[in-house]
Order: C-alpha cells, then sequence, then structure tokens
C-alpha cells in the first residue's frame, strides 16, 4: 500500500522521498497507510528498478544532503490505474487481528470474554468519537468530502463492530449464545488435564445432540414421538418441518398430512383467521401436490395382479410402501 501512496503523490507532480512522507503526514494519510522513512526509501528504489518511477533531478537545499526528485512512468500510471481500479472493484480476504481472537475465544473463560470484551468497547467509543471529531474539523475547514472518505469508512466499520460486540457482550451474559454450555465444560472447575477436558466437552456435545432431536414441533410432547393433534408417528431428531403440525390432518394409511384443520376446530383465535389460513395453505400447498402423485402410483400398485406381493390390508400396505 506504501507504493500505492508514492505512485498516487507522484501522479501529482514530482516529488523527492522527504517530501513524500511529510505531505502524507499533512494529510493524515499514515491513518490508513503504514508509513516509515526507511520503508520509504526501499518502495522507492523497488518501483524505480521496475521503471514505474524515474529519477528526474537532485536538488541540494542549503547544507542539506541532495535529494533526488521522483517522476511516474506512463508504466506508472497505467499500473496505478490498473491497481486502483481492482483495489475498488474486487473485495479481497483480509486477515484481521480481531477475527482470529473471535476463533480462538473458547482459549478464554466466558467471564474473562465480557470483561475483555467491554474494554474493547469502551476504546472503541473512543475512536468513534476521535474519528467523528476529524470528520467534524475538516467541515469547518471547508475540505470536500471527497478527501475524507478514508476516515468516514473507519467510522462506519468501527461503528459496526461496535454493534457486534454489544450483541456479543449480551448473549454471553445472558447466556443465550449458543454452545456456552460447551464453552463451560471447557472451563469445568479449573480443570487442566487434556482428558478430562475432552471428556467434559463430549459430554456437552452429546448433551446438545439430545437436545437437538427432540421434537420441538407445536403439538408433540418432548420424548413420546407422536402428535397429540394428528396421531402421526414423529420421529425424534426429524426436522420440524416433516412433521405433521398442530391443526392438521394426515392420511390414515401413509400419515402423511393432507389438509388443514378448519380455524374453529384449531383453537387459534378467530380474529386471526385469514392471515394464518391463508400462512397455512401456503405452506401446505407442496404436500398435497406430492400426495396428489403418489396416491394414484399406491393405487395402481395395489390393484396391479402381477404385482408378485400378498393380499394384505391397505394399513399394511402403506407401510410397506413407506
Amino acid at each position: 500500500m506504501l507504493a500505492l501512496a508514492v505512485l498516487g503523490l507522484l501522479n501529482e507532480r514530482p516529488m523527492h522521498p522527504y517530501e513524500m512522507s511529510t505531505t502524507m503526514r499533512e494529510r493524515h494519510k499514515e491513518d490508513s497507510i503504514k508509513l516509515t522513512y526507511g520503508s520509504l526509501y526501499t518502495v522507492v528504489d523497488a518501483l524505480a528498478h521496475n521503471g514505474y518511477i524515474t529519477a528526474r533531478e537532485t536538488v541540494r537545499d542549503g547544507r542539506r544532503p541532495e535529494r533526488t526528485v521522483y517522476e511516474i512512468t506512463p508504466a506508472g500510471r497505467t499500473e496505478l490505474y490498473d491497481w486502483m481500479s481492482e483495489l475498488v472493484s474486487t473485495p479481497t480476504k483480509e486477515y484481521l487481528r480481531f477475527e482470529a481472537a473471535l476463533s480462538m475465544l473458547a482459549v478464554l473463560t466466558p467471564e474473562d470474554t465480557i470483561r475483555l470484551l467491554t474494554e474493547r468497547r469502551n476504546r472503541l467509543l473512543l475512536q468513534i468519537e476521535h474519528s467523528h471529531a476529524g470528520e467534524a474539523l475538516a467541515v469547518r475547514k471547508g475540505l470536500p468530502r471527497l478527501f475524507t472518505l478514508e476516515t468516514e469508512y473507519f467510522s462506519a466499520l468501527a461503528e459496526a463492530e461496535l454493534r457486534y460486540v454489544n450483541e456479543l457482550i449480551s448473549e454471553i451474559t445472558n447466556r443465550t449464545l449458543d454452545g456456552i454450555h460447551i464453552w463451560d465444560a471447557i472451563h469445568t472447575r479449573g480443570e487442566t488435564d487434556p482428558d478430562r477436558i475432552r471428556e467434559a466437552v463430549i459430554k456437552a456435545l452429546e448433551g446438545q445432540r439430545r437436545r437437538d432431536r427432540a421434537p420441538c414441533a407445536p403439538g408433540i410432547p418432548a420424548g413420546t414421538g407422536t402428535s397429540t393433534e394428528t396421531g402421526a408417528p414423529a420421529e425424534a431428531g426429524a426436522p420440524a418441518e416433516t412433521r405433521a403440525p398442530a391443526g392438521s390432518r394426515t392420511h390414515p394409511v401413509s400419515g402423511i398430512p393432507t389438509e388443514p384443520v378448519p380455524l374453529a376446530e384449531s383453537g387459534i383465535p378467530l380474529g386471526s383467521a385469514e392471515p394464518v389460513q391463508e400462512l397455512r395453505q401456503q405452506a401446505w400447498e407442496p404436500v398435497r401436490k406430492i400426495w396428489e402423485i403418489r396416491e394414484p402410483v399406491r393405487q395402481d400398485q395395489r390393484n396391479s395382479p402381477d404385482s408378485g406381493t400378498t393380499p394384505c390390508s391397505d394399513q399394511t400396505a402403506g407401510r410397506k410402501e413407506e
């Protein structure tokens, strides 16, 4: 990025490295692009070696050492335009320090995490206030917004991070963060033995799986595996959308939901009848279409003399087909 800044400055006018450095600091560009005087000379030499800039003249100011003034070449202008086009148009993966910390957050205890995130939140607030003060100062001085876009962008990122940190603190504090019981298990009773920690985590994961498999659809009491509304079997762990919800009718053989129960029979307040009924019709339309396709096939299989199956009741045949 420092090479990009050098090309951008020389695209304005010829400069020597010291002038490049002072110009960047006067414009506060070092807030966006890391600048050190030693690395600046290294970058200038590399750009000159690759033909993007060239030495124009050598000047001496009083007793100061001679300074080489550089200018951008046509190849440098092409490179600058291509580079800027890529940076503006194409998002790239940037390995942020905070992102790395979040990926390893379980190393800390939930309590320590809350404390440290609170410190980060306070520092973010200070950064945002400082950034807004800089923006206000630029407005008072009449500086066009075009030259403060990077400050505006920094403020937007900091405010977005602040919102995220506030939400994360709230979820950990209120213990609504998914997997927090596994996090607790990692730090159970200050355990340091790796095998015991692993056992605690495995136990917590198994508990999570059991909770995930527990029936949670309306009308299906936990542990029974049967819908109290429909009587249809609901296997533990099956996705909620595959079970018959409360207020639905099922086929007597297959248990596939067919038609919604009228609202008068469902126990739903009549004041909400129209929107609820419409939602039900939309939700079960695909299921009805599947049933319309499958039922004639079942009938053909049952009535076919060449099916090779022994006579059995409709209920038994339906179970075999299922």
